[in-house]
């Protein structure tokens, strides 16, 4: 016998409000999105061509496709379609540097190239650099546009290479108030990379 009233396993949020607080700057909005679509994100960049192209970075770049579906998304389409939006966008993302490594492998073996193909090669170079450096660079692409505009002075001036100190002195606030900003942006951009502290 099948019961009338059965409960429902999973309460999907309001993605309509979501998505529109999201791209008014709401930052836990857009967090809230980004844990809505975290087991999408890390079954399509775990795809076996996607793990064995791009290893580590493959989550950072599903990442990467939600935050441009939030970007992207234009108010009055149609919310039943979100999914489908957002896995395009990760998709696009994940397929675009599979190319691009491509390139560039096939540029190292030696083959001859047209002039577009080693555009992408040079541009797919940020994704050979030491992992802290590939981490730095999606950092201030895509992260730190996500951070309080205070947050994002401090993670700036330390990825610079600044004290707290000095950071402090510049921006005219004492080191403690630094250290807080720098913590609550960590803490962010944990959030942001999936990094569990």
């Amino acid at each position: 016998m099948i019961k009338g009233s059965a409960k429902r396993k999973y309460d999907l949020p309001d993605f309509e409000a979501l998505l529109k607080d999201a791209k008014n700057g709401s930052e836990p909005a857009l967090l809230k999105f980004l844990q809505c679509f975290e087991g999408l994100a890390v079954k399509l960049s775990r795809q076996s061509v996607c793990t064995d192209r791009l290893g580590e970075d493959a989550l950072q770049i599903a990442n990467l496709g939600i935050l441009k579906a939030v970007r992207d998304w234009q108010e009055g389409d149609d919310i039943y379609r979100v999914a489908a939006f957002v896995t395009n966008k990760i998709r696009t993302e994940l397929h675009t540097a599979i190319r691009r490594q491509q390139s560039v492998e096939a540029m190292e073996s030696g083959s001859s190239q047209d002039a577009s193909v080693k555009l992408d090669a040079q541009s797919y170079r940020a994704f050979q650099l030491s992992q802290q450096n590939r981490l730095r660079l999606w950092l201030v692409r895509e992260c730190l546009p996500l951070l309080s505009h205070q947050q994002t002075k401090v993670i700036k001036g330390l990825l610079e290479g600044k004290t707290v100190l000095l950071i402090g002195r510049e921006l005219h606030l004492d080191t403690r108030t630094i250290s807080l900003h720098r913590s609550r942006a960590i803490k962010k951009l944990h959030l942001l990379l999936g990094v569990t502290a």
